[in-house]
């Protein structure tokens, strides 16, 4: 299996956005794991699921992360406290941590949910999320991590904001202190003893697999050739803040026109931008659109800007819905 492992510098990284691609297999990810917890290193990331093929994946492997961050810790803990008591009384194995920040996790182990690697494994999790969110109204759950690429916070590193560690702490630690007490705890580094994972009742019931979507052949509105407003947009450099949407729209037409060479098409296009698109953003837009069809009117702020007909009807292209 791979994932990625991934610290973070400065801004290079945003969110999901621009995320260096370091993937590692897993052996190699629990030695960086190791050597980052031993230096005390901050802002240490790895991938929630890992994954079979670092392209393509078939299958996705990962425990079930529960992301809470609220104003504040006591906030926080106020919210979380009936689903612990729950999944105390309802024996379902956990690990519980605190973020480092506003916030804690609830970690349950894959073989306690009793599922499979599988390409849905990241869909099955967001249903369980989902379905804990509406049943004890947690608010501040994000159930937007449960994507493919999402990283997570690595227990026993340090939060940037905080300078506290993300650490765990046991249901007792959890119950008995407060805010303060424990954001001192969080000042030094802590382990526990993970509890043994075995298939609980409770969790799985919540598991469902969803069906798996038939794949559907795009019929495209074809085009016989490449209108002069595409032609031209292929010369011009895109202004910043406009460079995805005119981007959007070239490889669109050019798909349509049967073009070929699409993606180098794109990528020469991209290379006079200043600055350029990321070429991961290039080719995933034109893998996008491979399976979806998109149609542009003649109306379009950004196509219009570079029409050179003073009456766009004598266009042989013209369209104005």
């Amino acid at each position: 299996m791979f994932g990625q492992f991934v610290i973070k510098e400065n801004e290079y990284w945003i969110g999901r956005k621009n995320i260096p691609q370091n993937w590692l297999t897993t052996n190699e990810i629990r030695e960086k794991i190791k050597k980052a917890i031993d230096e005390k290193k901050e802002s240490v990331h790895i991938s929630i699921f890992l994954r079979d093929k670092i392209k393509n994946p078939t299958a996705f492997q990962g425990d079930l992360i529960l992301d809470f961050d609220s104003k504040n810790v006591t906030e926080a803990k106020e919210e979380v406290t009936p689903l612990v008591n729950e999944l105390i009384s309802q024996k379902v194995p956990f690990v519980l941590t605190y973020s480092g920040n506003r916030g804690f996790k609830i970690i349950i182990q894959q073989k306690t949910i009793a599922v499979q690697n599988c390409t849905e494994l990241p869909i099955i999790y967001k249903n369980i999320a989902l379905k804990l969110q509406k049943e004890f109204n947690l608010k501040s759950l994000d159930t937007g991590i449960y994507g493919s690429m999402h990283l997570n916070r690595v227990i026993n590193t340090i939060h940037e904001k905080t300078s506290l560690f993300a650490v765990p702490i046991t249901t007792e630690q959890f119950f008995s202190m407060n805010e303060k007490e424990i954001k001192k705890y969080a000042e030094t580094q802590h382990f526990i003893e993970i509890p043994k994972a075995k298939r609980n009742d409770f969790i799985h019931s919540l598991v469902k697999i969803p069906e798996k979507k038939q794949k559907t052949t795009v019929k495209r509105t074809e085009i016989t050739g490449i209108p002069l407003c595409i032609q031209e947009m292929l010369k011009t450099p895109a202004k910043e803040g406009n460079r995805h949407n005119t981007a959007l729209r070239i490889a669109s037409f050019l798909y349509r026109a049967k073009a070929n060479n699409i993606l180098q098409t794109m990528l020469d296009w991209n290379k006079i931008n200043n600055p350029p698109l990321p070429e991961r953003e290039i080719k995933s837009l034109v893998q996008y659109l491979e399976k979806k069809e998109y149609v542009f009117s003649c109306n379009d702020e950004i196509i219009s800007n570079f029409c050179p007909f003073l009456k766009k009807s004598r266009c042989p292209f013209y369209n104005k819905k």
